[in-house]
């Protein structure tokens, strides 16, 4: 796959693995804006935890290809885990064994200047972290039973109740239906553009905005979609 991003003055990461672990971040040298480049193991954990819908893209022969899955990361061996349907073309990219490039969405929404006291331009805000990776395949019945529990496990609300079981029926027929992959993190950085290049009293006003939108009804487009 071709890197997306060029290095910039020797930048690196510190991955917060069992041990210290230097990664070069590729930051191009003018975009994004220094004031929204992060490379805070914590924030960028958070963000991977908190929004695990990735997505994944590997470079066929062709054309990109594209799949929206949910990602889980292990910090001892510094990897994503997830799966897919074995129906989903990406299943032969993945198991090539070659590079591959994640991005994790976070909150984003349309910032309007009627927010802030002086004049300003509209801008668009949003939290996303770029990972890239080399991945690998994997099939064996137990490590899909696992990866299924926890990815479960991860994302199930602490009050709902439910906790998937390799007990519930069919559970061993999902396991053969699924394939499973993982992502060994050779780049990753975070973009935070939250307005924070026009200064703490603007970015606090762009961070209220942005909290507030982000939580509005969206029953009505739900609604359009599904019908």
């Amino acid at each position: 796959m071709a890197i997306l991003t060029i290095a910039l003055d020797n930048q690196s990461l510190i991955v917060w693995t069992g041990s210290r672990q230097e990664i070069p971040m590729k930051y191009s040298s003018k975009y994004p804006l220094k004031p929204f480049q992060d490379s805070d193991p914590s924030k960028l954990r958070r963000v991977i935890a908190e929004y695990p819908l990735a997505t994944v893209i590997s470079q066929t022969k062709d054309f990109p290809l594209v799949s929206q899955i949910p990602l889980i990361y292990h910090p001892t061996d510094n990897a994503l885990r997830g799966h897919v349907d074995r129906n989903n073309p990406h299943c032969d990219e993945l198991r090539k064994g070659e590079n591959i490039y994640c991005i994790f969405n976070g909150p984003n929404h349309y910032i309007s200047p009627s927010i802030y006291p002086d004049t300003q331009y509209p801008g668009w805000n949003y939290v996303a972290v770029h990972v890239e990776g080399r991945v690998r395949a994997f099939e064996d019945k137990n490590k899909l039973t696992d990866l299924l529990l926890e990815t479960a496990s991860h994302n199930e609300p602490e009050d709902s109740g439910y906790n998937l079981s390799p007990s519930q029926e069919n559970f061993h027929r999902l396991v053969q239906y699924i394939l499973g992959f993982e992502i060994e993190i050779s780049d990753i950085r975070g973009v935070l553009k939250l307005a924070q290049d026009k200064g703490p009293k603007h970015a606090g006003l762009a961070k209220d905005h942005l909290s507030k939108v982000v939580q509005q009804d969206i029953s009505d487009f739900l609604e359009a979609m599904l019908s």
